[in-house]
């Protein structure tokens, strides 16, 4: 199945069986390293039970000695959370990942 894309947003839904769960549609590596991006926000987003317009990746063009170089953005509304590389960008996703699940630990 392919991605379900709305303008810059992924959509996700976590299927339920006999042998547990998994993400549909599932990280496709044919996919680029922005839609991969979209994806892992959209998980964590679905996840946690935010709506999937509260962050978006976009990319940043970004320039190291005036040579563009592969960046992206991750925003809030009225916020940028971080811009960076392919790898920070989804180490922020992940944090954020972690950090909504201990607050959700602590507040239980």
């Amino acid at each position: 199945m392919g991605a379900i894309r709305q303008g810059k947003l992924m959509h996700v839904s976590r299927v339920r069986d006999e042998r547990g769960s998994h993400i549909e549609p599932s990280l496709n590596d044919l996919w680029t390293n922005l839609e991969k991006l979209r994806w892992s926000l959209a998980v964590v987003l679905h996840d946690f039970g935010f709506p999937a317009d509260l962050m978006t990746v976009e990319p940043a063009h970004m320039t190291v000695d005036g040579v563009p170089v592969e960046s992206y953005v991750l925003t809030m509304p009225g916020r940028v959370v971080t811009a960076g590389g392919y790898y920070e960008a989804w180490r922020t996703i992940n944090a954020l990942e972690i950090g909504v699940w201990l607050a959700r630990k602590v507040a239980a």
